[in-house]
C-alpha cells in the first residue's frame, strides 16, 4: 500500500509529538488525497528526517498527526553521492518551472539563478520574491513524489560573474556551451576524477535562451571553470540542464 508523504519543517520529529500540518499540506491531505483519520502517513522535514505518523483529525481548517516512530525508508534510494548544484538563467516562468520540477526529481542538490548578457527576463528582485513561493512549492512537490528526504534550496538570483566566482571556490564548475572544440560532458567528467571517489560536489551551469556569448565563456575559463559540449545538436535552454544532469547522474551510477 502506498504511504503518502507530507512536509513539516521541524528538526525535532520525535515519537509522540503532535503536529498541525501547514495549510498547503492540509489541503493536499484532506482535499486532494482525502486521507481519513487513522491513516498512516510519513512526515519529512526536508533536512533528512522522516517519520511515520497517524492522522488524528483531518478537518478543512486543520490536520493533526501524531508521530509514532522513525519511518522505514530502506526501500528508497537516498540522496545522490555526488551533489550537483544547477546554475540556471532566469528563464520565462513556465520553462523554469519545468526545469525545477524535473531536476529535483533527478536529484539536483540545489538551484542558483543568475542574470547574464542574454537573459531574456531582466533583474527584478521584487518579481523574484513574488514567484519564489510558487517555485519552492514546485520543488517541494517534486521532493515528495520522488521520495527524496532533502529539500534543494533555491538561491536568490545574482549576476553570472558573481555566481562563478562563488561556486569556483567551493568545487568544480562545469559550463555547457554549444561552441566547437570542447570535450563532451562525459569525457570531461572522466578527465576530472573518479566521481565516486574524489569529487563529492560540482556546479553545472547552463545557458539562457540566447546562449552564452564567447566573451562570457572565455571569462568563465579564466576563473577556472570547465567548459563542455552537450553534443552536436543545439538544445533549448530548458532542455540542456535536464539532459546534462541526467548524463551526470548516469555517469556517477545514480541512474
Amino acid at each position: 500500500m502506498e504511504i503518502h508523504r507530507f512536509y513539516f519543517n521541524d528538526g525535532n520529529l520525535s515519537p509522540g509529538k503532535i503536529l498541525e500540518l501547514p495549510p498547503g499540506e492540509t489541503h493536499h491531505l484532506s482535499h486532494v488525497l482525502r486521507v481519513r483519520p487513522g491513516t498512516i502517513v510519513h512526515i519529512f522535514n526536508g533536512s533528512g528526517g522522516e517519520v511515520e505518523a497517524v492522522v488524528m483529525s483531518a478537518e478543512k481548517n486543520g490536520v493533526f498527526v501524531r508521530i509514532t516512530k522513525p519511518a522505514d525508508t530502506t526501500d528508497r534510494v537516498m540522496e545522490p553521492a555526488l551533489s550537483v548544484e544547477l546554475a540556471l538563467p532566469l528563464l520565462k516562468s513556465d520553462k523554469l518551472e519545468t526545469v525545477l520540477r524535473m531536476a529535483t526529481e533527478l536529484g539536483a542538490a540545489g538551484f542558483c539563478l543568475y542574470h547574464s548578457n542574454r537573459s531574456i527576463p531582466k533583474p527584478d528582485p521584487a518579481g523574484f520574491e513574488k514567484k519564489r513561493t510558487r517555485w519552492e512549492k514546485i520543488i517541494l512537490d517534486s521532493v515528495r513524489i520522488s521520495g527524496r528526504r532533502f529539500l534543494p534550496p533555491l538561491h536568490e538570483p545574482c549576476f553570472l560573474e558573481r555566481l562563478l566566482e562563488q561556486r569556483a571556490a567551493a568545487g568544480p564548475v562545469i559550463l555547457a556551451w554549444e561552441g566547437e572544440g570542447y570535450p563532451h560532458l562525459t569525457n570531461l567528467l572522466s578527465s576530472l576524477a573518479p566521481l565516486s571517489e574524489e569529487i563529492k560536489r560540482l556546479c553545472l551551469v547552463t545557458g539562457p535562451e540566447g546562449g552564452f556569448p564567447r566573451e562570457e565563456v572565455e571569462q568563465a575559463e579564466n576563473r577556472g571553470v570547465y567548459v563542455c559540449s552537450l553534443g552536436p545538436r543545439i538544445l533549448r535552454a530548458e532542455t540542456a540542464p535536464i539532459a546534462a544532469l541526467a548524463a551526470i547522474m548516469n555517469y556517477s551510477g545514480e541512474m
